[in-house]
């Protein structure tokens, strides 16, 4: 779906002559698209071989602690997941081991505020502040 979608712009910008496509494609950061993928691979990866099982047995436990201790503490745990791999990718992971406990609502918004909070806790939990960082560092 990307692909398509992307050509249709590129075209449109070829079209338009306002902005060099051909210059915007050359000066892509290529080191954080290939991170990322990367990093989405792995955790879709691990995801499929157990973690979504253990984060479903431990969002157990923390339910098991009653309101509103639990939604405080899936909040935190949803945010340091989110922290060190990006918020899509731990949202890849929580969102199948929160429908596996029957789904609280209240625990579906924890794990929508936690994976925002999260990624602002690391350089790399933003592909938004991973892409400021390079560009502050091709610009010098």
């Amino acid at each position: 779906m990307a692909v398509p979608i992307a050509l249709i712009v590129l075209g449109l910008t070829w079209i338009n002559k306002k902005i060099n496509a051909l210059r915007a494609v050359r000066t892509a950061p290529r080191r954080i698209v290939v991170f990322s993928l990367g990093m989405y691979l792995i955790v879709f990866g691990v995801g499929r071989e157990g973690l979504k099982h253990l984060l479903s047995t431990a969002l157990g436990w923390v339910l098991s602690l009653g309101q509103p201790l639990s939604t405080v503490l899936s909040g935190f745990f949803f945010a340091l997941l989110a922290a060190p791999m990006s918020n899509m990718p731990s949202g890849m992971l929580g969102n199948p081991a929160v429908s596996r406990l029957g789904t609280p609502p209240w625990l579906i918004y924890a794990n929508v505020v936690g994976n925002d909070i999260g990624p602002r806790f690391t350089p790399i939990g933003s592909l938004a502040t991973l892409l400021w960082l390079y560009m502050l560092d091709r610009k010098g």
